[in-house]
């Protein structure tokens, strides 16, 4: 599949194509490109007719949508090159890790942690962030609802309020998304996110799109103090629990004067305690191999945000998949709070 990408046998072969055209617009063998097209063709991603003669199928189209063609790019170029070391990785380490975002599979392969490397690599970059948007794709039944949803007679209407604020919010998908799902809701979106992201954004537009960009580096104390909401999607998983408690008691501080009104939302994965998915255990290793990261059952969730000082008030759950959006307070009979 790797190798059709790069010979482009995808946009090649929109309707019935011989082998000799194919081979004459890839320059080719022809007795490769055989071989190749025999592979592709037995998952359904090609269909062979004659000896010599291939037509697209439905699955053809798949891979030449951008975001589903540089999610199989970026995961071949990286993920498997690390994954391929895990075992060994582990072995050495006697099966334990160190809690390090430094410290990894990604790193040690790749020289680099995740985020330094793709600093350095932005043609990967952009193919990575280019994969990632399937995310923001996803069929409605694997969205899950938000609070607010019921509640937007509830929100604070006067116009210098805080309704939201994302933090972490990379160019304000995610802002964008809920202000067309939810055009009712009032108040103030602010986007957080590193300079390096937030030097990136068009002001104008952010403002046609509904928010405020802020600079800011999630480890730090929030400076947006008693809004509504603080969001923080597909953040916590990236990181392990010590760098996840760092995040969320400086969200909490910000929280901690108006614990019945504001509220945090964390759209992330809950895994079941028992019978997780095939997919979810694999992508779960993933995170550990790249960035020390993870994805975390109802009871991990649990414990972490009791250890942060904050509450479940409710898991809201898409109809499909393990996406969830997580509603917690401020718990004020916690030792954390």
């Amino acid at each position: 599949m790797r190798v059709a990408l790069d010979l482009k046998l995808f946009e090649i072969i929109s309707k019935p194509t011989s082998l000799d055209e194919i081979a004459q617009k890839t320059d080719a063998d022809p007795v490769i490109l055989q071989r190749i097209l025999r592979a592709v063709s037995s998952i359904g991603y090609l269909k062979q007719t004659a000896l010599t003669q291939w037509e697209p199928t439905p699955l053809t189209q798949v891979l030449n949508v951008p975001a589903l063609r540089d999610w199989l790019i970026a995961h071949f170029d990286q993920r498997m090159v690390i994954t391929g070391k895990f075992p060994e990785w582990l072995k050495k380490r006697g099966y334990k890790t160190t809690g390090s975002a430094e410290d990894n599979v990604f790193s040690e392969v790749l020289g680099d942690p995740c985020w330094v490397w793709y600093d350095k690599n932005p043609e990967a970059s952009a193919i990575f962030d280019s994969a990632m948007s399937i995310q923001d794709n996803f069929p409605k039944g694997m969205l899950p609802p938000y609070p607010f949803s019921e509640g937007v007679d509830d929100l604070r209407t006067d116009v210098d309020a805080v309704t939201l604020v994302d933090i972490g919010g990379g160019f304000g998908q995610a802002i964008k998304g809920l202000r067309a799902q939810y055009p009712n809701v009032k108040g103030r979106f602010i986007l957080q996110d590193l300079p390096k992201t937030i030097g990136k954004i068009d002001v104008i537009q952010a403002e046609k799109d509904g928010f405020e960009p802020i600079a800011h580096d999630f480890f730090d104390p929030q400076p947006v103090k008693g809004a509504k909401y603080y969001h923080l999607r597909r953040v916590l998983h990236d990181w392990n629990d010590g760098p996840s408690i760092k995040i969320l008691e400086a969200t909490r501080a910000a929280m901690k004067d108006t614990p019945n009104y504001s509220r945090l939302l964390i759209n992330e994965w809950v895994l079941p305690d028992v019978g997780c998915g095939f997919s979810e255990a694999i992508v779960d290793l993933m995170m550990m191999q790249t960035c020390d990261g993870m994805e975390r059952t109802e009871s991990q969730w649990h414990e972490l945000l009791g250890k942060t000082g904050f509450k479940i008030v409710k898991i809201w759950r898409a109809e499909e998949g393990t996406t969830a959006v997580i509603e917690a307070v401020v718990d004020l009979d916690s030792h954390g709070a």
